[in-house]
């Protein structure tokens, strides 16, 4: 089910296996650092609802480098309430872009002994079995 949804960015969530599925669309191109700040809060907090404890997150199409500024931002703002709700576990499904991936990466990287189960796939597939398994 569709936990949230903008031009952006999209969350669904699964109950089934208690996961979501985060996708960043191609419209990012068009994000600037409050826009993404605000999507990065709407997403804590539709996540911080439905209470997932593995998450893919399908960076294919984000379009947007992620400054180091926004990095210690995601890092300090975001992550510690996943953590405290439960989140340990997330695949992320890379972007054949090399500085958007090499941004998300070092988002995850950065965060202080990162304290997810995290790897990086550029094969949808081969990220959910990883997750789910």
């Amino acid at each position: 089910m569709v936990i949230y949804e903008s031009p952006f960015l999209q969350i669904e969530f699964y109950e089934e296996n208690n996961s979501s599925l985060v996708r960043w669309s191609p419209k990012t191109s068009e994000m600037d650092e409050a826009t993404y700040k605000t999507e990065m809060m709407n997403y804590l907090q539709a996540t911080l609802k439905a209470k997932p404890d593995k998450s893919i997150v399908d960076t294919r199409s984000l379009n947007f480098p992620i400054s180091p500024e926004l990095q210690t931002w995601t890092n300090v703002t975001c992550f510690p309430p996943l953590l405290d709700m439960g989140l340990n576990k997330a695949a992320f499904v890379v972007s054949a872009e090399f500085v958007t991936q090499l941004s998300v990466e070092q988002t995850m990287e950065s965060a202080d002994d990162n304290p997810f189960n995290t790897r990086y796939f550029d094969n949808f597939e081969e990220a959910k079995i990883w997750l789910l398994s």
